[in-house]
């Protein structure tokens, strides 16, 4: 059974899959998502206002379908929001990962959180006309500002959130093994946190207020 289209996930959750979803609210429709090359996601909408992410994770990558991949890769990552999920820091992080309603092993389907369709990501952050939300009544020194005290937060944020992953949580490819059997992710985690922290620091001028 594959999940590549919208159809598909419709027609399952609807029938067979009908019962499965925590929220038993008449099922509206759902949407595919843009962005990750690996995985197929939609966003479900049901008749109470709510929705849901669905991550399915086929056996070829979800821009490519020449290129295989193994779906057992779907437990990495089922494993990692359960682990990560489960630790009393990140609860009142400001950054943190998403948040795992349920997992389909039979389906290589996570269910997970819809943390929204207005987020504020990286990218937007780094753009040089980028205007925070809420501050467009403001002037242009107030809109500086409220950036200069949003990306000083979001900054301090990525460096706990780096340290209570080495630090606190402790979580290794050698010490949670099970869990993580790719080496690599680690390495692609931590040089991206050593690449961000420093060019949003640079980027607004951050570098003397963020030091120890």
């Amino acid at each position: 059974m594959e999940f590549c289209d919208e159809k598909s996930v419709l027609k399952y959750f609807r029938e067979d899959g009908k019962n499965r979803l925590p929220n038993k609210s008449n099922l509206l429709g759902a949407q595919r998502l843009a962005g990750g090359a690996l995985n197929y996601t939609y966003r479900l909408r049901f008749e109470d206002g709510k929705t849901l992410i669905v991550k399915y994770f086929a056996n070829h990558m979800a821009h490519g379908d020449n290129v295989e991949l193994p779906q057992e890769r779907y437990y990495t990552e089922k494993n990692a929001l359960k682990l990560i999920g489960a630790q009393e820091c990140f609860k009142d992080s400001w950054i943190r990962t998403t948040r795992l309603v349920d997992a389909f092993d039979d389906l290589f389907m996570l269910v997970i959180e819809d943390c929204g369709q207005n987020l504020i990501n990286a990218s937007e952050i780094l753009k040089k006309d980028f205007v925070l939300p809420g501050t467009a009544h403001l002037s242009e020194m107030e809109k500086k500002e409220a950036i200069h005290q949003f990306v000083a937060k979001f900054a301090k944020a990525v460096k706990d959130f780096d340290h209570m992953l080495k630090h606190e949580v402790k979580i290794k490819p050698d010490t949670h093994w099970e869990e993580f059997k790719n080496e690599a992710y680690w390495t692609v985690i931590n040089k991206g946190f050593q690449a961000m922290i420093p060019f949003i620091l640079n980027r607004f001028n951050l570098n003397e207020e963020m030091a120890p």
